[in-house]
């Protein structure tokens, strides 16, 4: 019985094995994916992000974008912990030339 359960779970981690669908754990392979912000405002835009209580890292570096500039983050999704799970939000300075530097969610 050991040797038929260990040939059928071999089978099963083979993709297409035996004639079969691949199974889910050879389907769920993670990629880094890609985001493109454009701004469209006419003002300058600070590209902010949150993650998930889940384990999701930080994204490290967002962009600033000027008026009519556009710019991409890598979503980690092959570093650890093999996934990210967040929100990304866009953000205008009010008051940019005085000492108070405000933000307000612009879009």
């Amino acid at each position: 019985m050991r040797k038929i359960m260990t040939g059928l779970a071999a089978a099963a981690a083979t993709p297409g094995a035996g004639g079969g669908l691949p199974s889910r754990a050879a389907l769920a392979v993670a990629v880094d994916h890609t985001v493109t912000f454009a701004n469209d405002t006419g003002k300058t835009v600070w590209i902010g992000s949150d993650v998930n209580s889940d384990g999701s890292r930080p994204l490290a570096v967002l962009p600033t974008l000027e008026p009519g500039q556009s710019g991409t983050v890598t979503i980690p999704e092959t570093a650890e912990p093999g996934h990210w799970r967040g929100t990304f939000f866009a953000r205008q300075c009010a008051q940019c030339g005085g000492f108070t530097v405000t933000f307000h969610s612009a879009v």
